[in-house]
Order: C-alpha cells, then structure tokens, then sequence
C-alpha cells in the first residue's frame, strides 16, 4: 500500500460513491495502519504509509446528518421523560392487575424505563461518539472530580481525553448509576449486566414523539450521529473557541473542528435583517 496506488484507487472509487465516503475508507485504512504500526513496532517496524495521505476536500456545510436545534433538542428530552413516565405508569397499572389476582408483580421502574434516556442525554451533553458510549465503563466516570474519560482504545483518534460533566449530564449519570445499585464496574449501558449495542428502534420512537422528522426536505436525515453534531453545533453558536471545542470532540484536527464554527442559520438571518433599519 502505497500513496500512489492510493491515488489510483481513489479515482476508480469515486465514479461509484460520494467523496464523504471515500473520506471514510481511507480513514479507516489510515487509522488500521497506524494501529497496526503500533502494536507491531517490536517484530515489525514499519511507518504508515498513508500517514500525511490529505482527505479530499468537501463541502463542509453539506451535512447529510444534520444536528437538532436547540428548540428541537428540547422537544426531545421533553419525549424522553414522557416515554419514562408512561413506562412507569404502565408497569404500575401491570402490577396494580397483578395484585388483583395474586399473580407476583414485575418490579417497578426507577427513574429511567431503561438505557435510552441516559445514552441520550450523555450523548448530547458530552459528544460522545457512538462506539465511545457504548464502550464506555464505570471506572471512566469520575463523579467526584465531575469529568468523563473516553478511552483511547474506543476513541477515532487513539487519543484518551477527559470531558468536564455538566449539571445535566452529572446528574443523569448519578441517578442511573443508583438506579442499577451502584455498580463499580461493567459497561455504563448495560441491561443485566450485559452490554447494549444498538438503541436504534426505541430512539426512532422517541423521535417521532417529538415531532422530529428523521429525514427532511432537503435530504439531511437524523441520525444517533445526530446527538454528537448538536453538541458541537450548539457550543460553535455558543462562540466557544475552536481549540476547546476541538478538545472536547476529541477531534485531532482544528480543520475538522471548523465545521461547527459557522454561524447558525437564524443568526444569519437577523443578522441580514439588521440592514433594514440601515
């Protein structure tokens, strides 16, 4: 594998497939080299090859996933509680019947019906990549010091970095931890301690509940990706500077890091607005 055969391969690839995607497939090449590179040191040194290979340029603000809007991000921790709260009720009532008939009782729901609302709301509240999050275990949360450790066997750049809690996300962590007694150990999402990996079905409810289209009129879809995009996209409207928000993405790129960086469709639009009084 060289950079011209590189070259060569790109060319044939993008008469098939969009230049995101083949961002992508040289991404995962370049990084399975590095990998490789690393863990092979001692038998077999050897350089990536593809290490300073530059990613074809693209549209930055062409977003095929798009991020929530602050208004739409709240419409969705609103369907959150609303779905716990009728899971709760539901399992209640269930009981209630049980009862009636001597039949044993299931147990009652705590605060979170289950593992949704709290990858969610961690996932908006930290940027979390998806594998970071369900790989993420107990030992990495720090409720003391108030900060979260996305390992970097986990993270796209092999890079570990800490990302400072907020109220909500401290909050929704401590009360999930309780919810599942505590545990000093095992995979921060887990249904009797056995790891989740695909949360899929019930956040496309949950979408729905909150009147979010998954997909709009102008072909961006909402996706779980969606939950780390609104993230980065509210702290760049935010004006938080470009390296700390650089850091907490955990992206190893500030040119990455540019895409939340722009001014917000509204912002723009009151912005041109101001001209009228001119």
């Amino acid at each position: 594998i060289t950079p011209d055969k590189l070259e060569s391969w790109k060319t044939r690839r993008l008469k098939k497939v969009r230049r995101e995607t083949v961002n992508r497939d040289i991404a995962a090449l370049r990084a399975a080299l590095g990998r490789a590179a690393i863990l092979f040191r001692k038998k077999f040194p050897f350089e990536n090859p593809l290490a300073d290979v530059e990613m074809l340029p693209v549209d930055q603000h062409r977003r095929p996933v798009r991020a929530l809007t602050a208004e739409e991000k709240g419409d969705l921790v609103a369907a959150l509680a609303a779905r716990d709260d009728d899971k709760r009720a539901g399992r209640h009532r269930g009981n209630q019947w049980r009862a009636k008939r001597g039949v044993a009782e299931m147990p009652s729901i705590g605060k979170f019906a289950d593992a949704l609302t709290p990858a969610v709301m961690v996932s908006l509240e930290t940027g979390l990549r998806r594998g970071e999050l369900f790989a993420l275990q107990w030992p990495s949360v720090d409720f003391k010091d108030k900060t979260l450790r996305g390992e970097g066997e986990t993270a796209k750049s092999y890079e570990t970095r800490e990302i400072p809690l907020n109220k909500v996300a401290l909050s929704t962590l401590r009360d999930w931890w309780l919810q599942l007694g505590q545990p000093k150990s095992g995979y921060v999402l887990s249904q009797d301690d056995v790891p989740i990996q695909d949360l899929k079905k019930s956040y496309h409810g949950v979408l729905a509940d909150a009147g979010i289209e998954r997909r709009n009129a102008k072909g961006e879809s909402v996706n779980w990706h969606s939950l780390r995009h609104t993230f980065g996209t509210l702290l760049g409207a935010a004006n938080v500077d470009g390296t700390t928000l650089m850091n907490l993405m955990g992206h190893a790129k500030l040119s990455t890091t540019q895409r939340y960086l722009h001014t917000d469709e509204k912002r723009k639009r009151n912005a041109v607005k101001a001209l009228e009084a001119m």
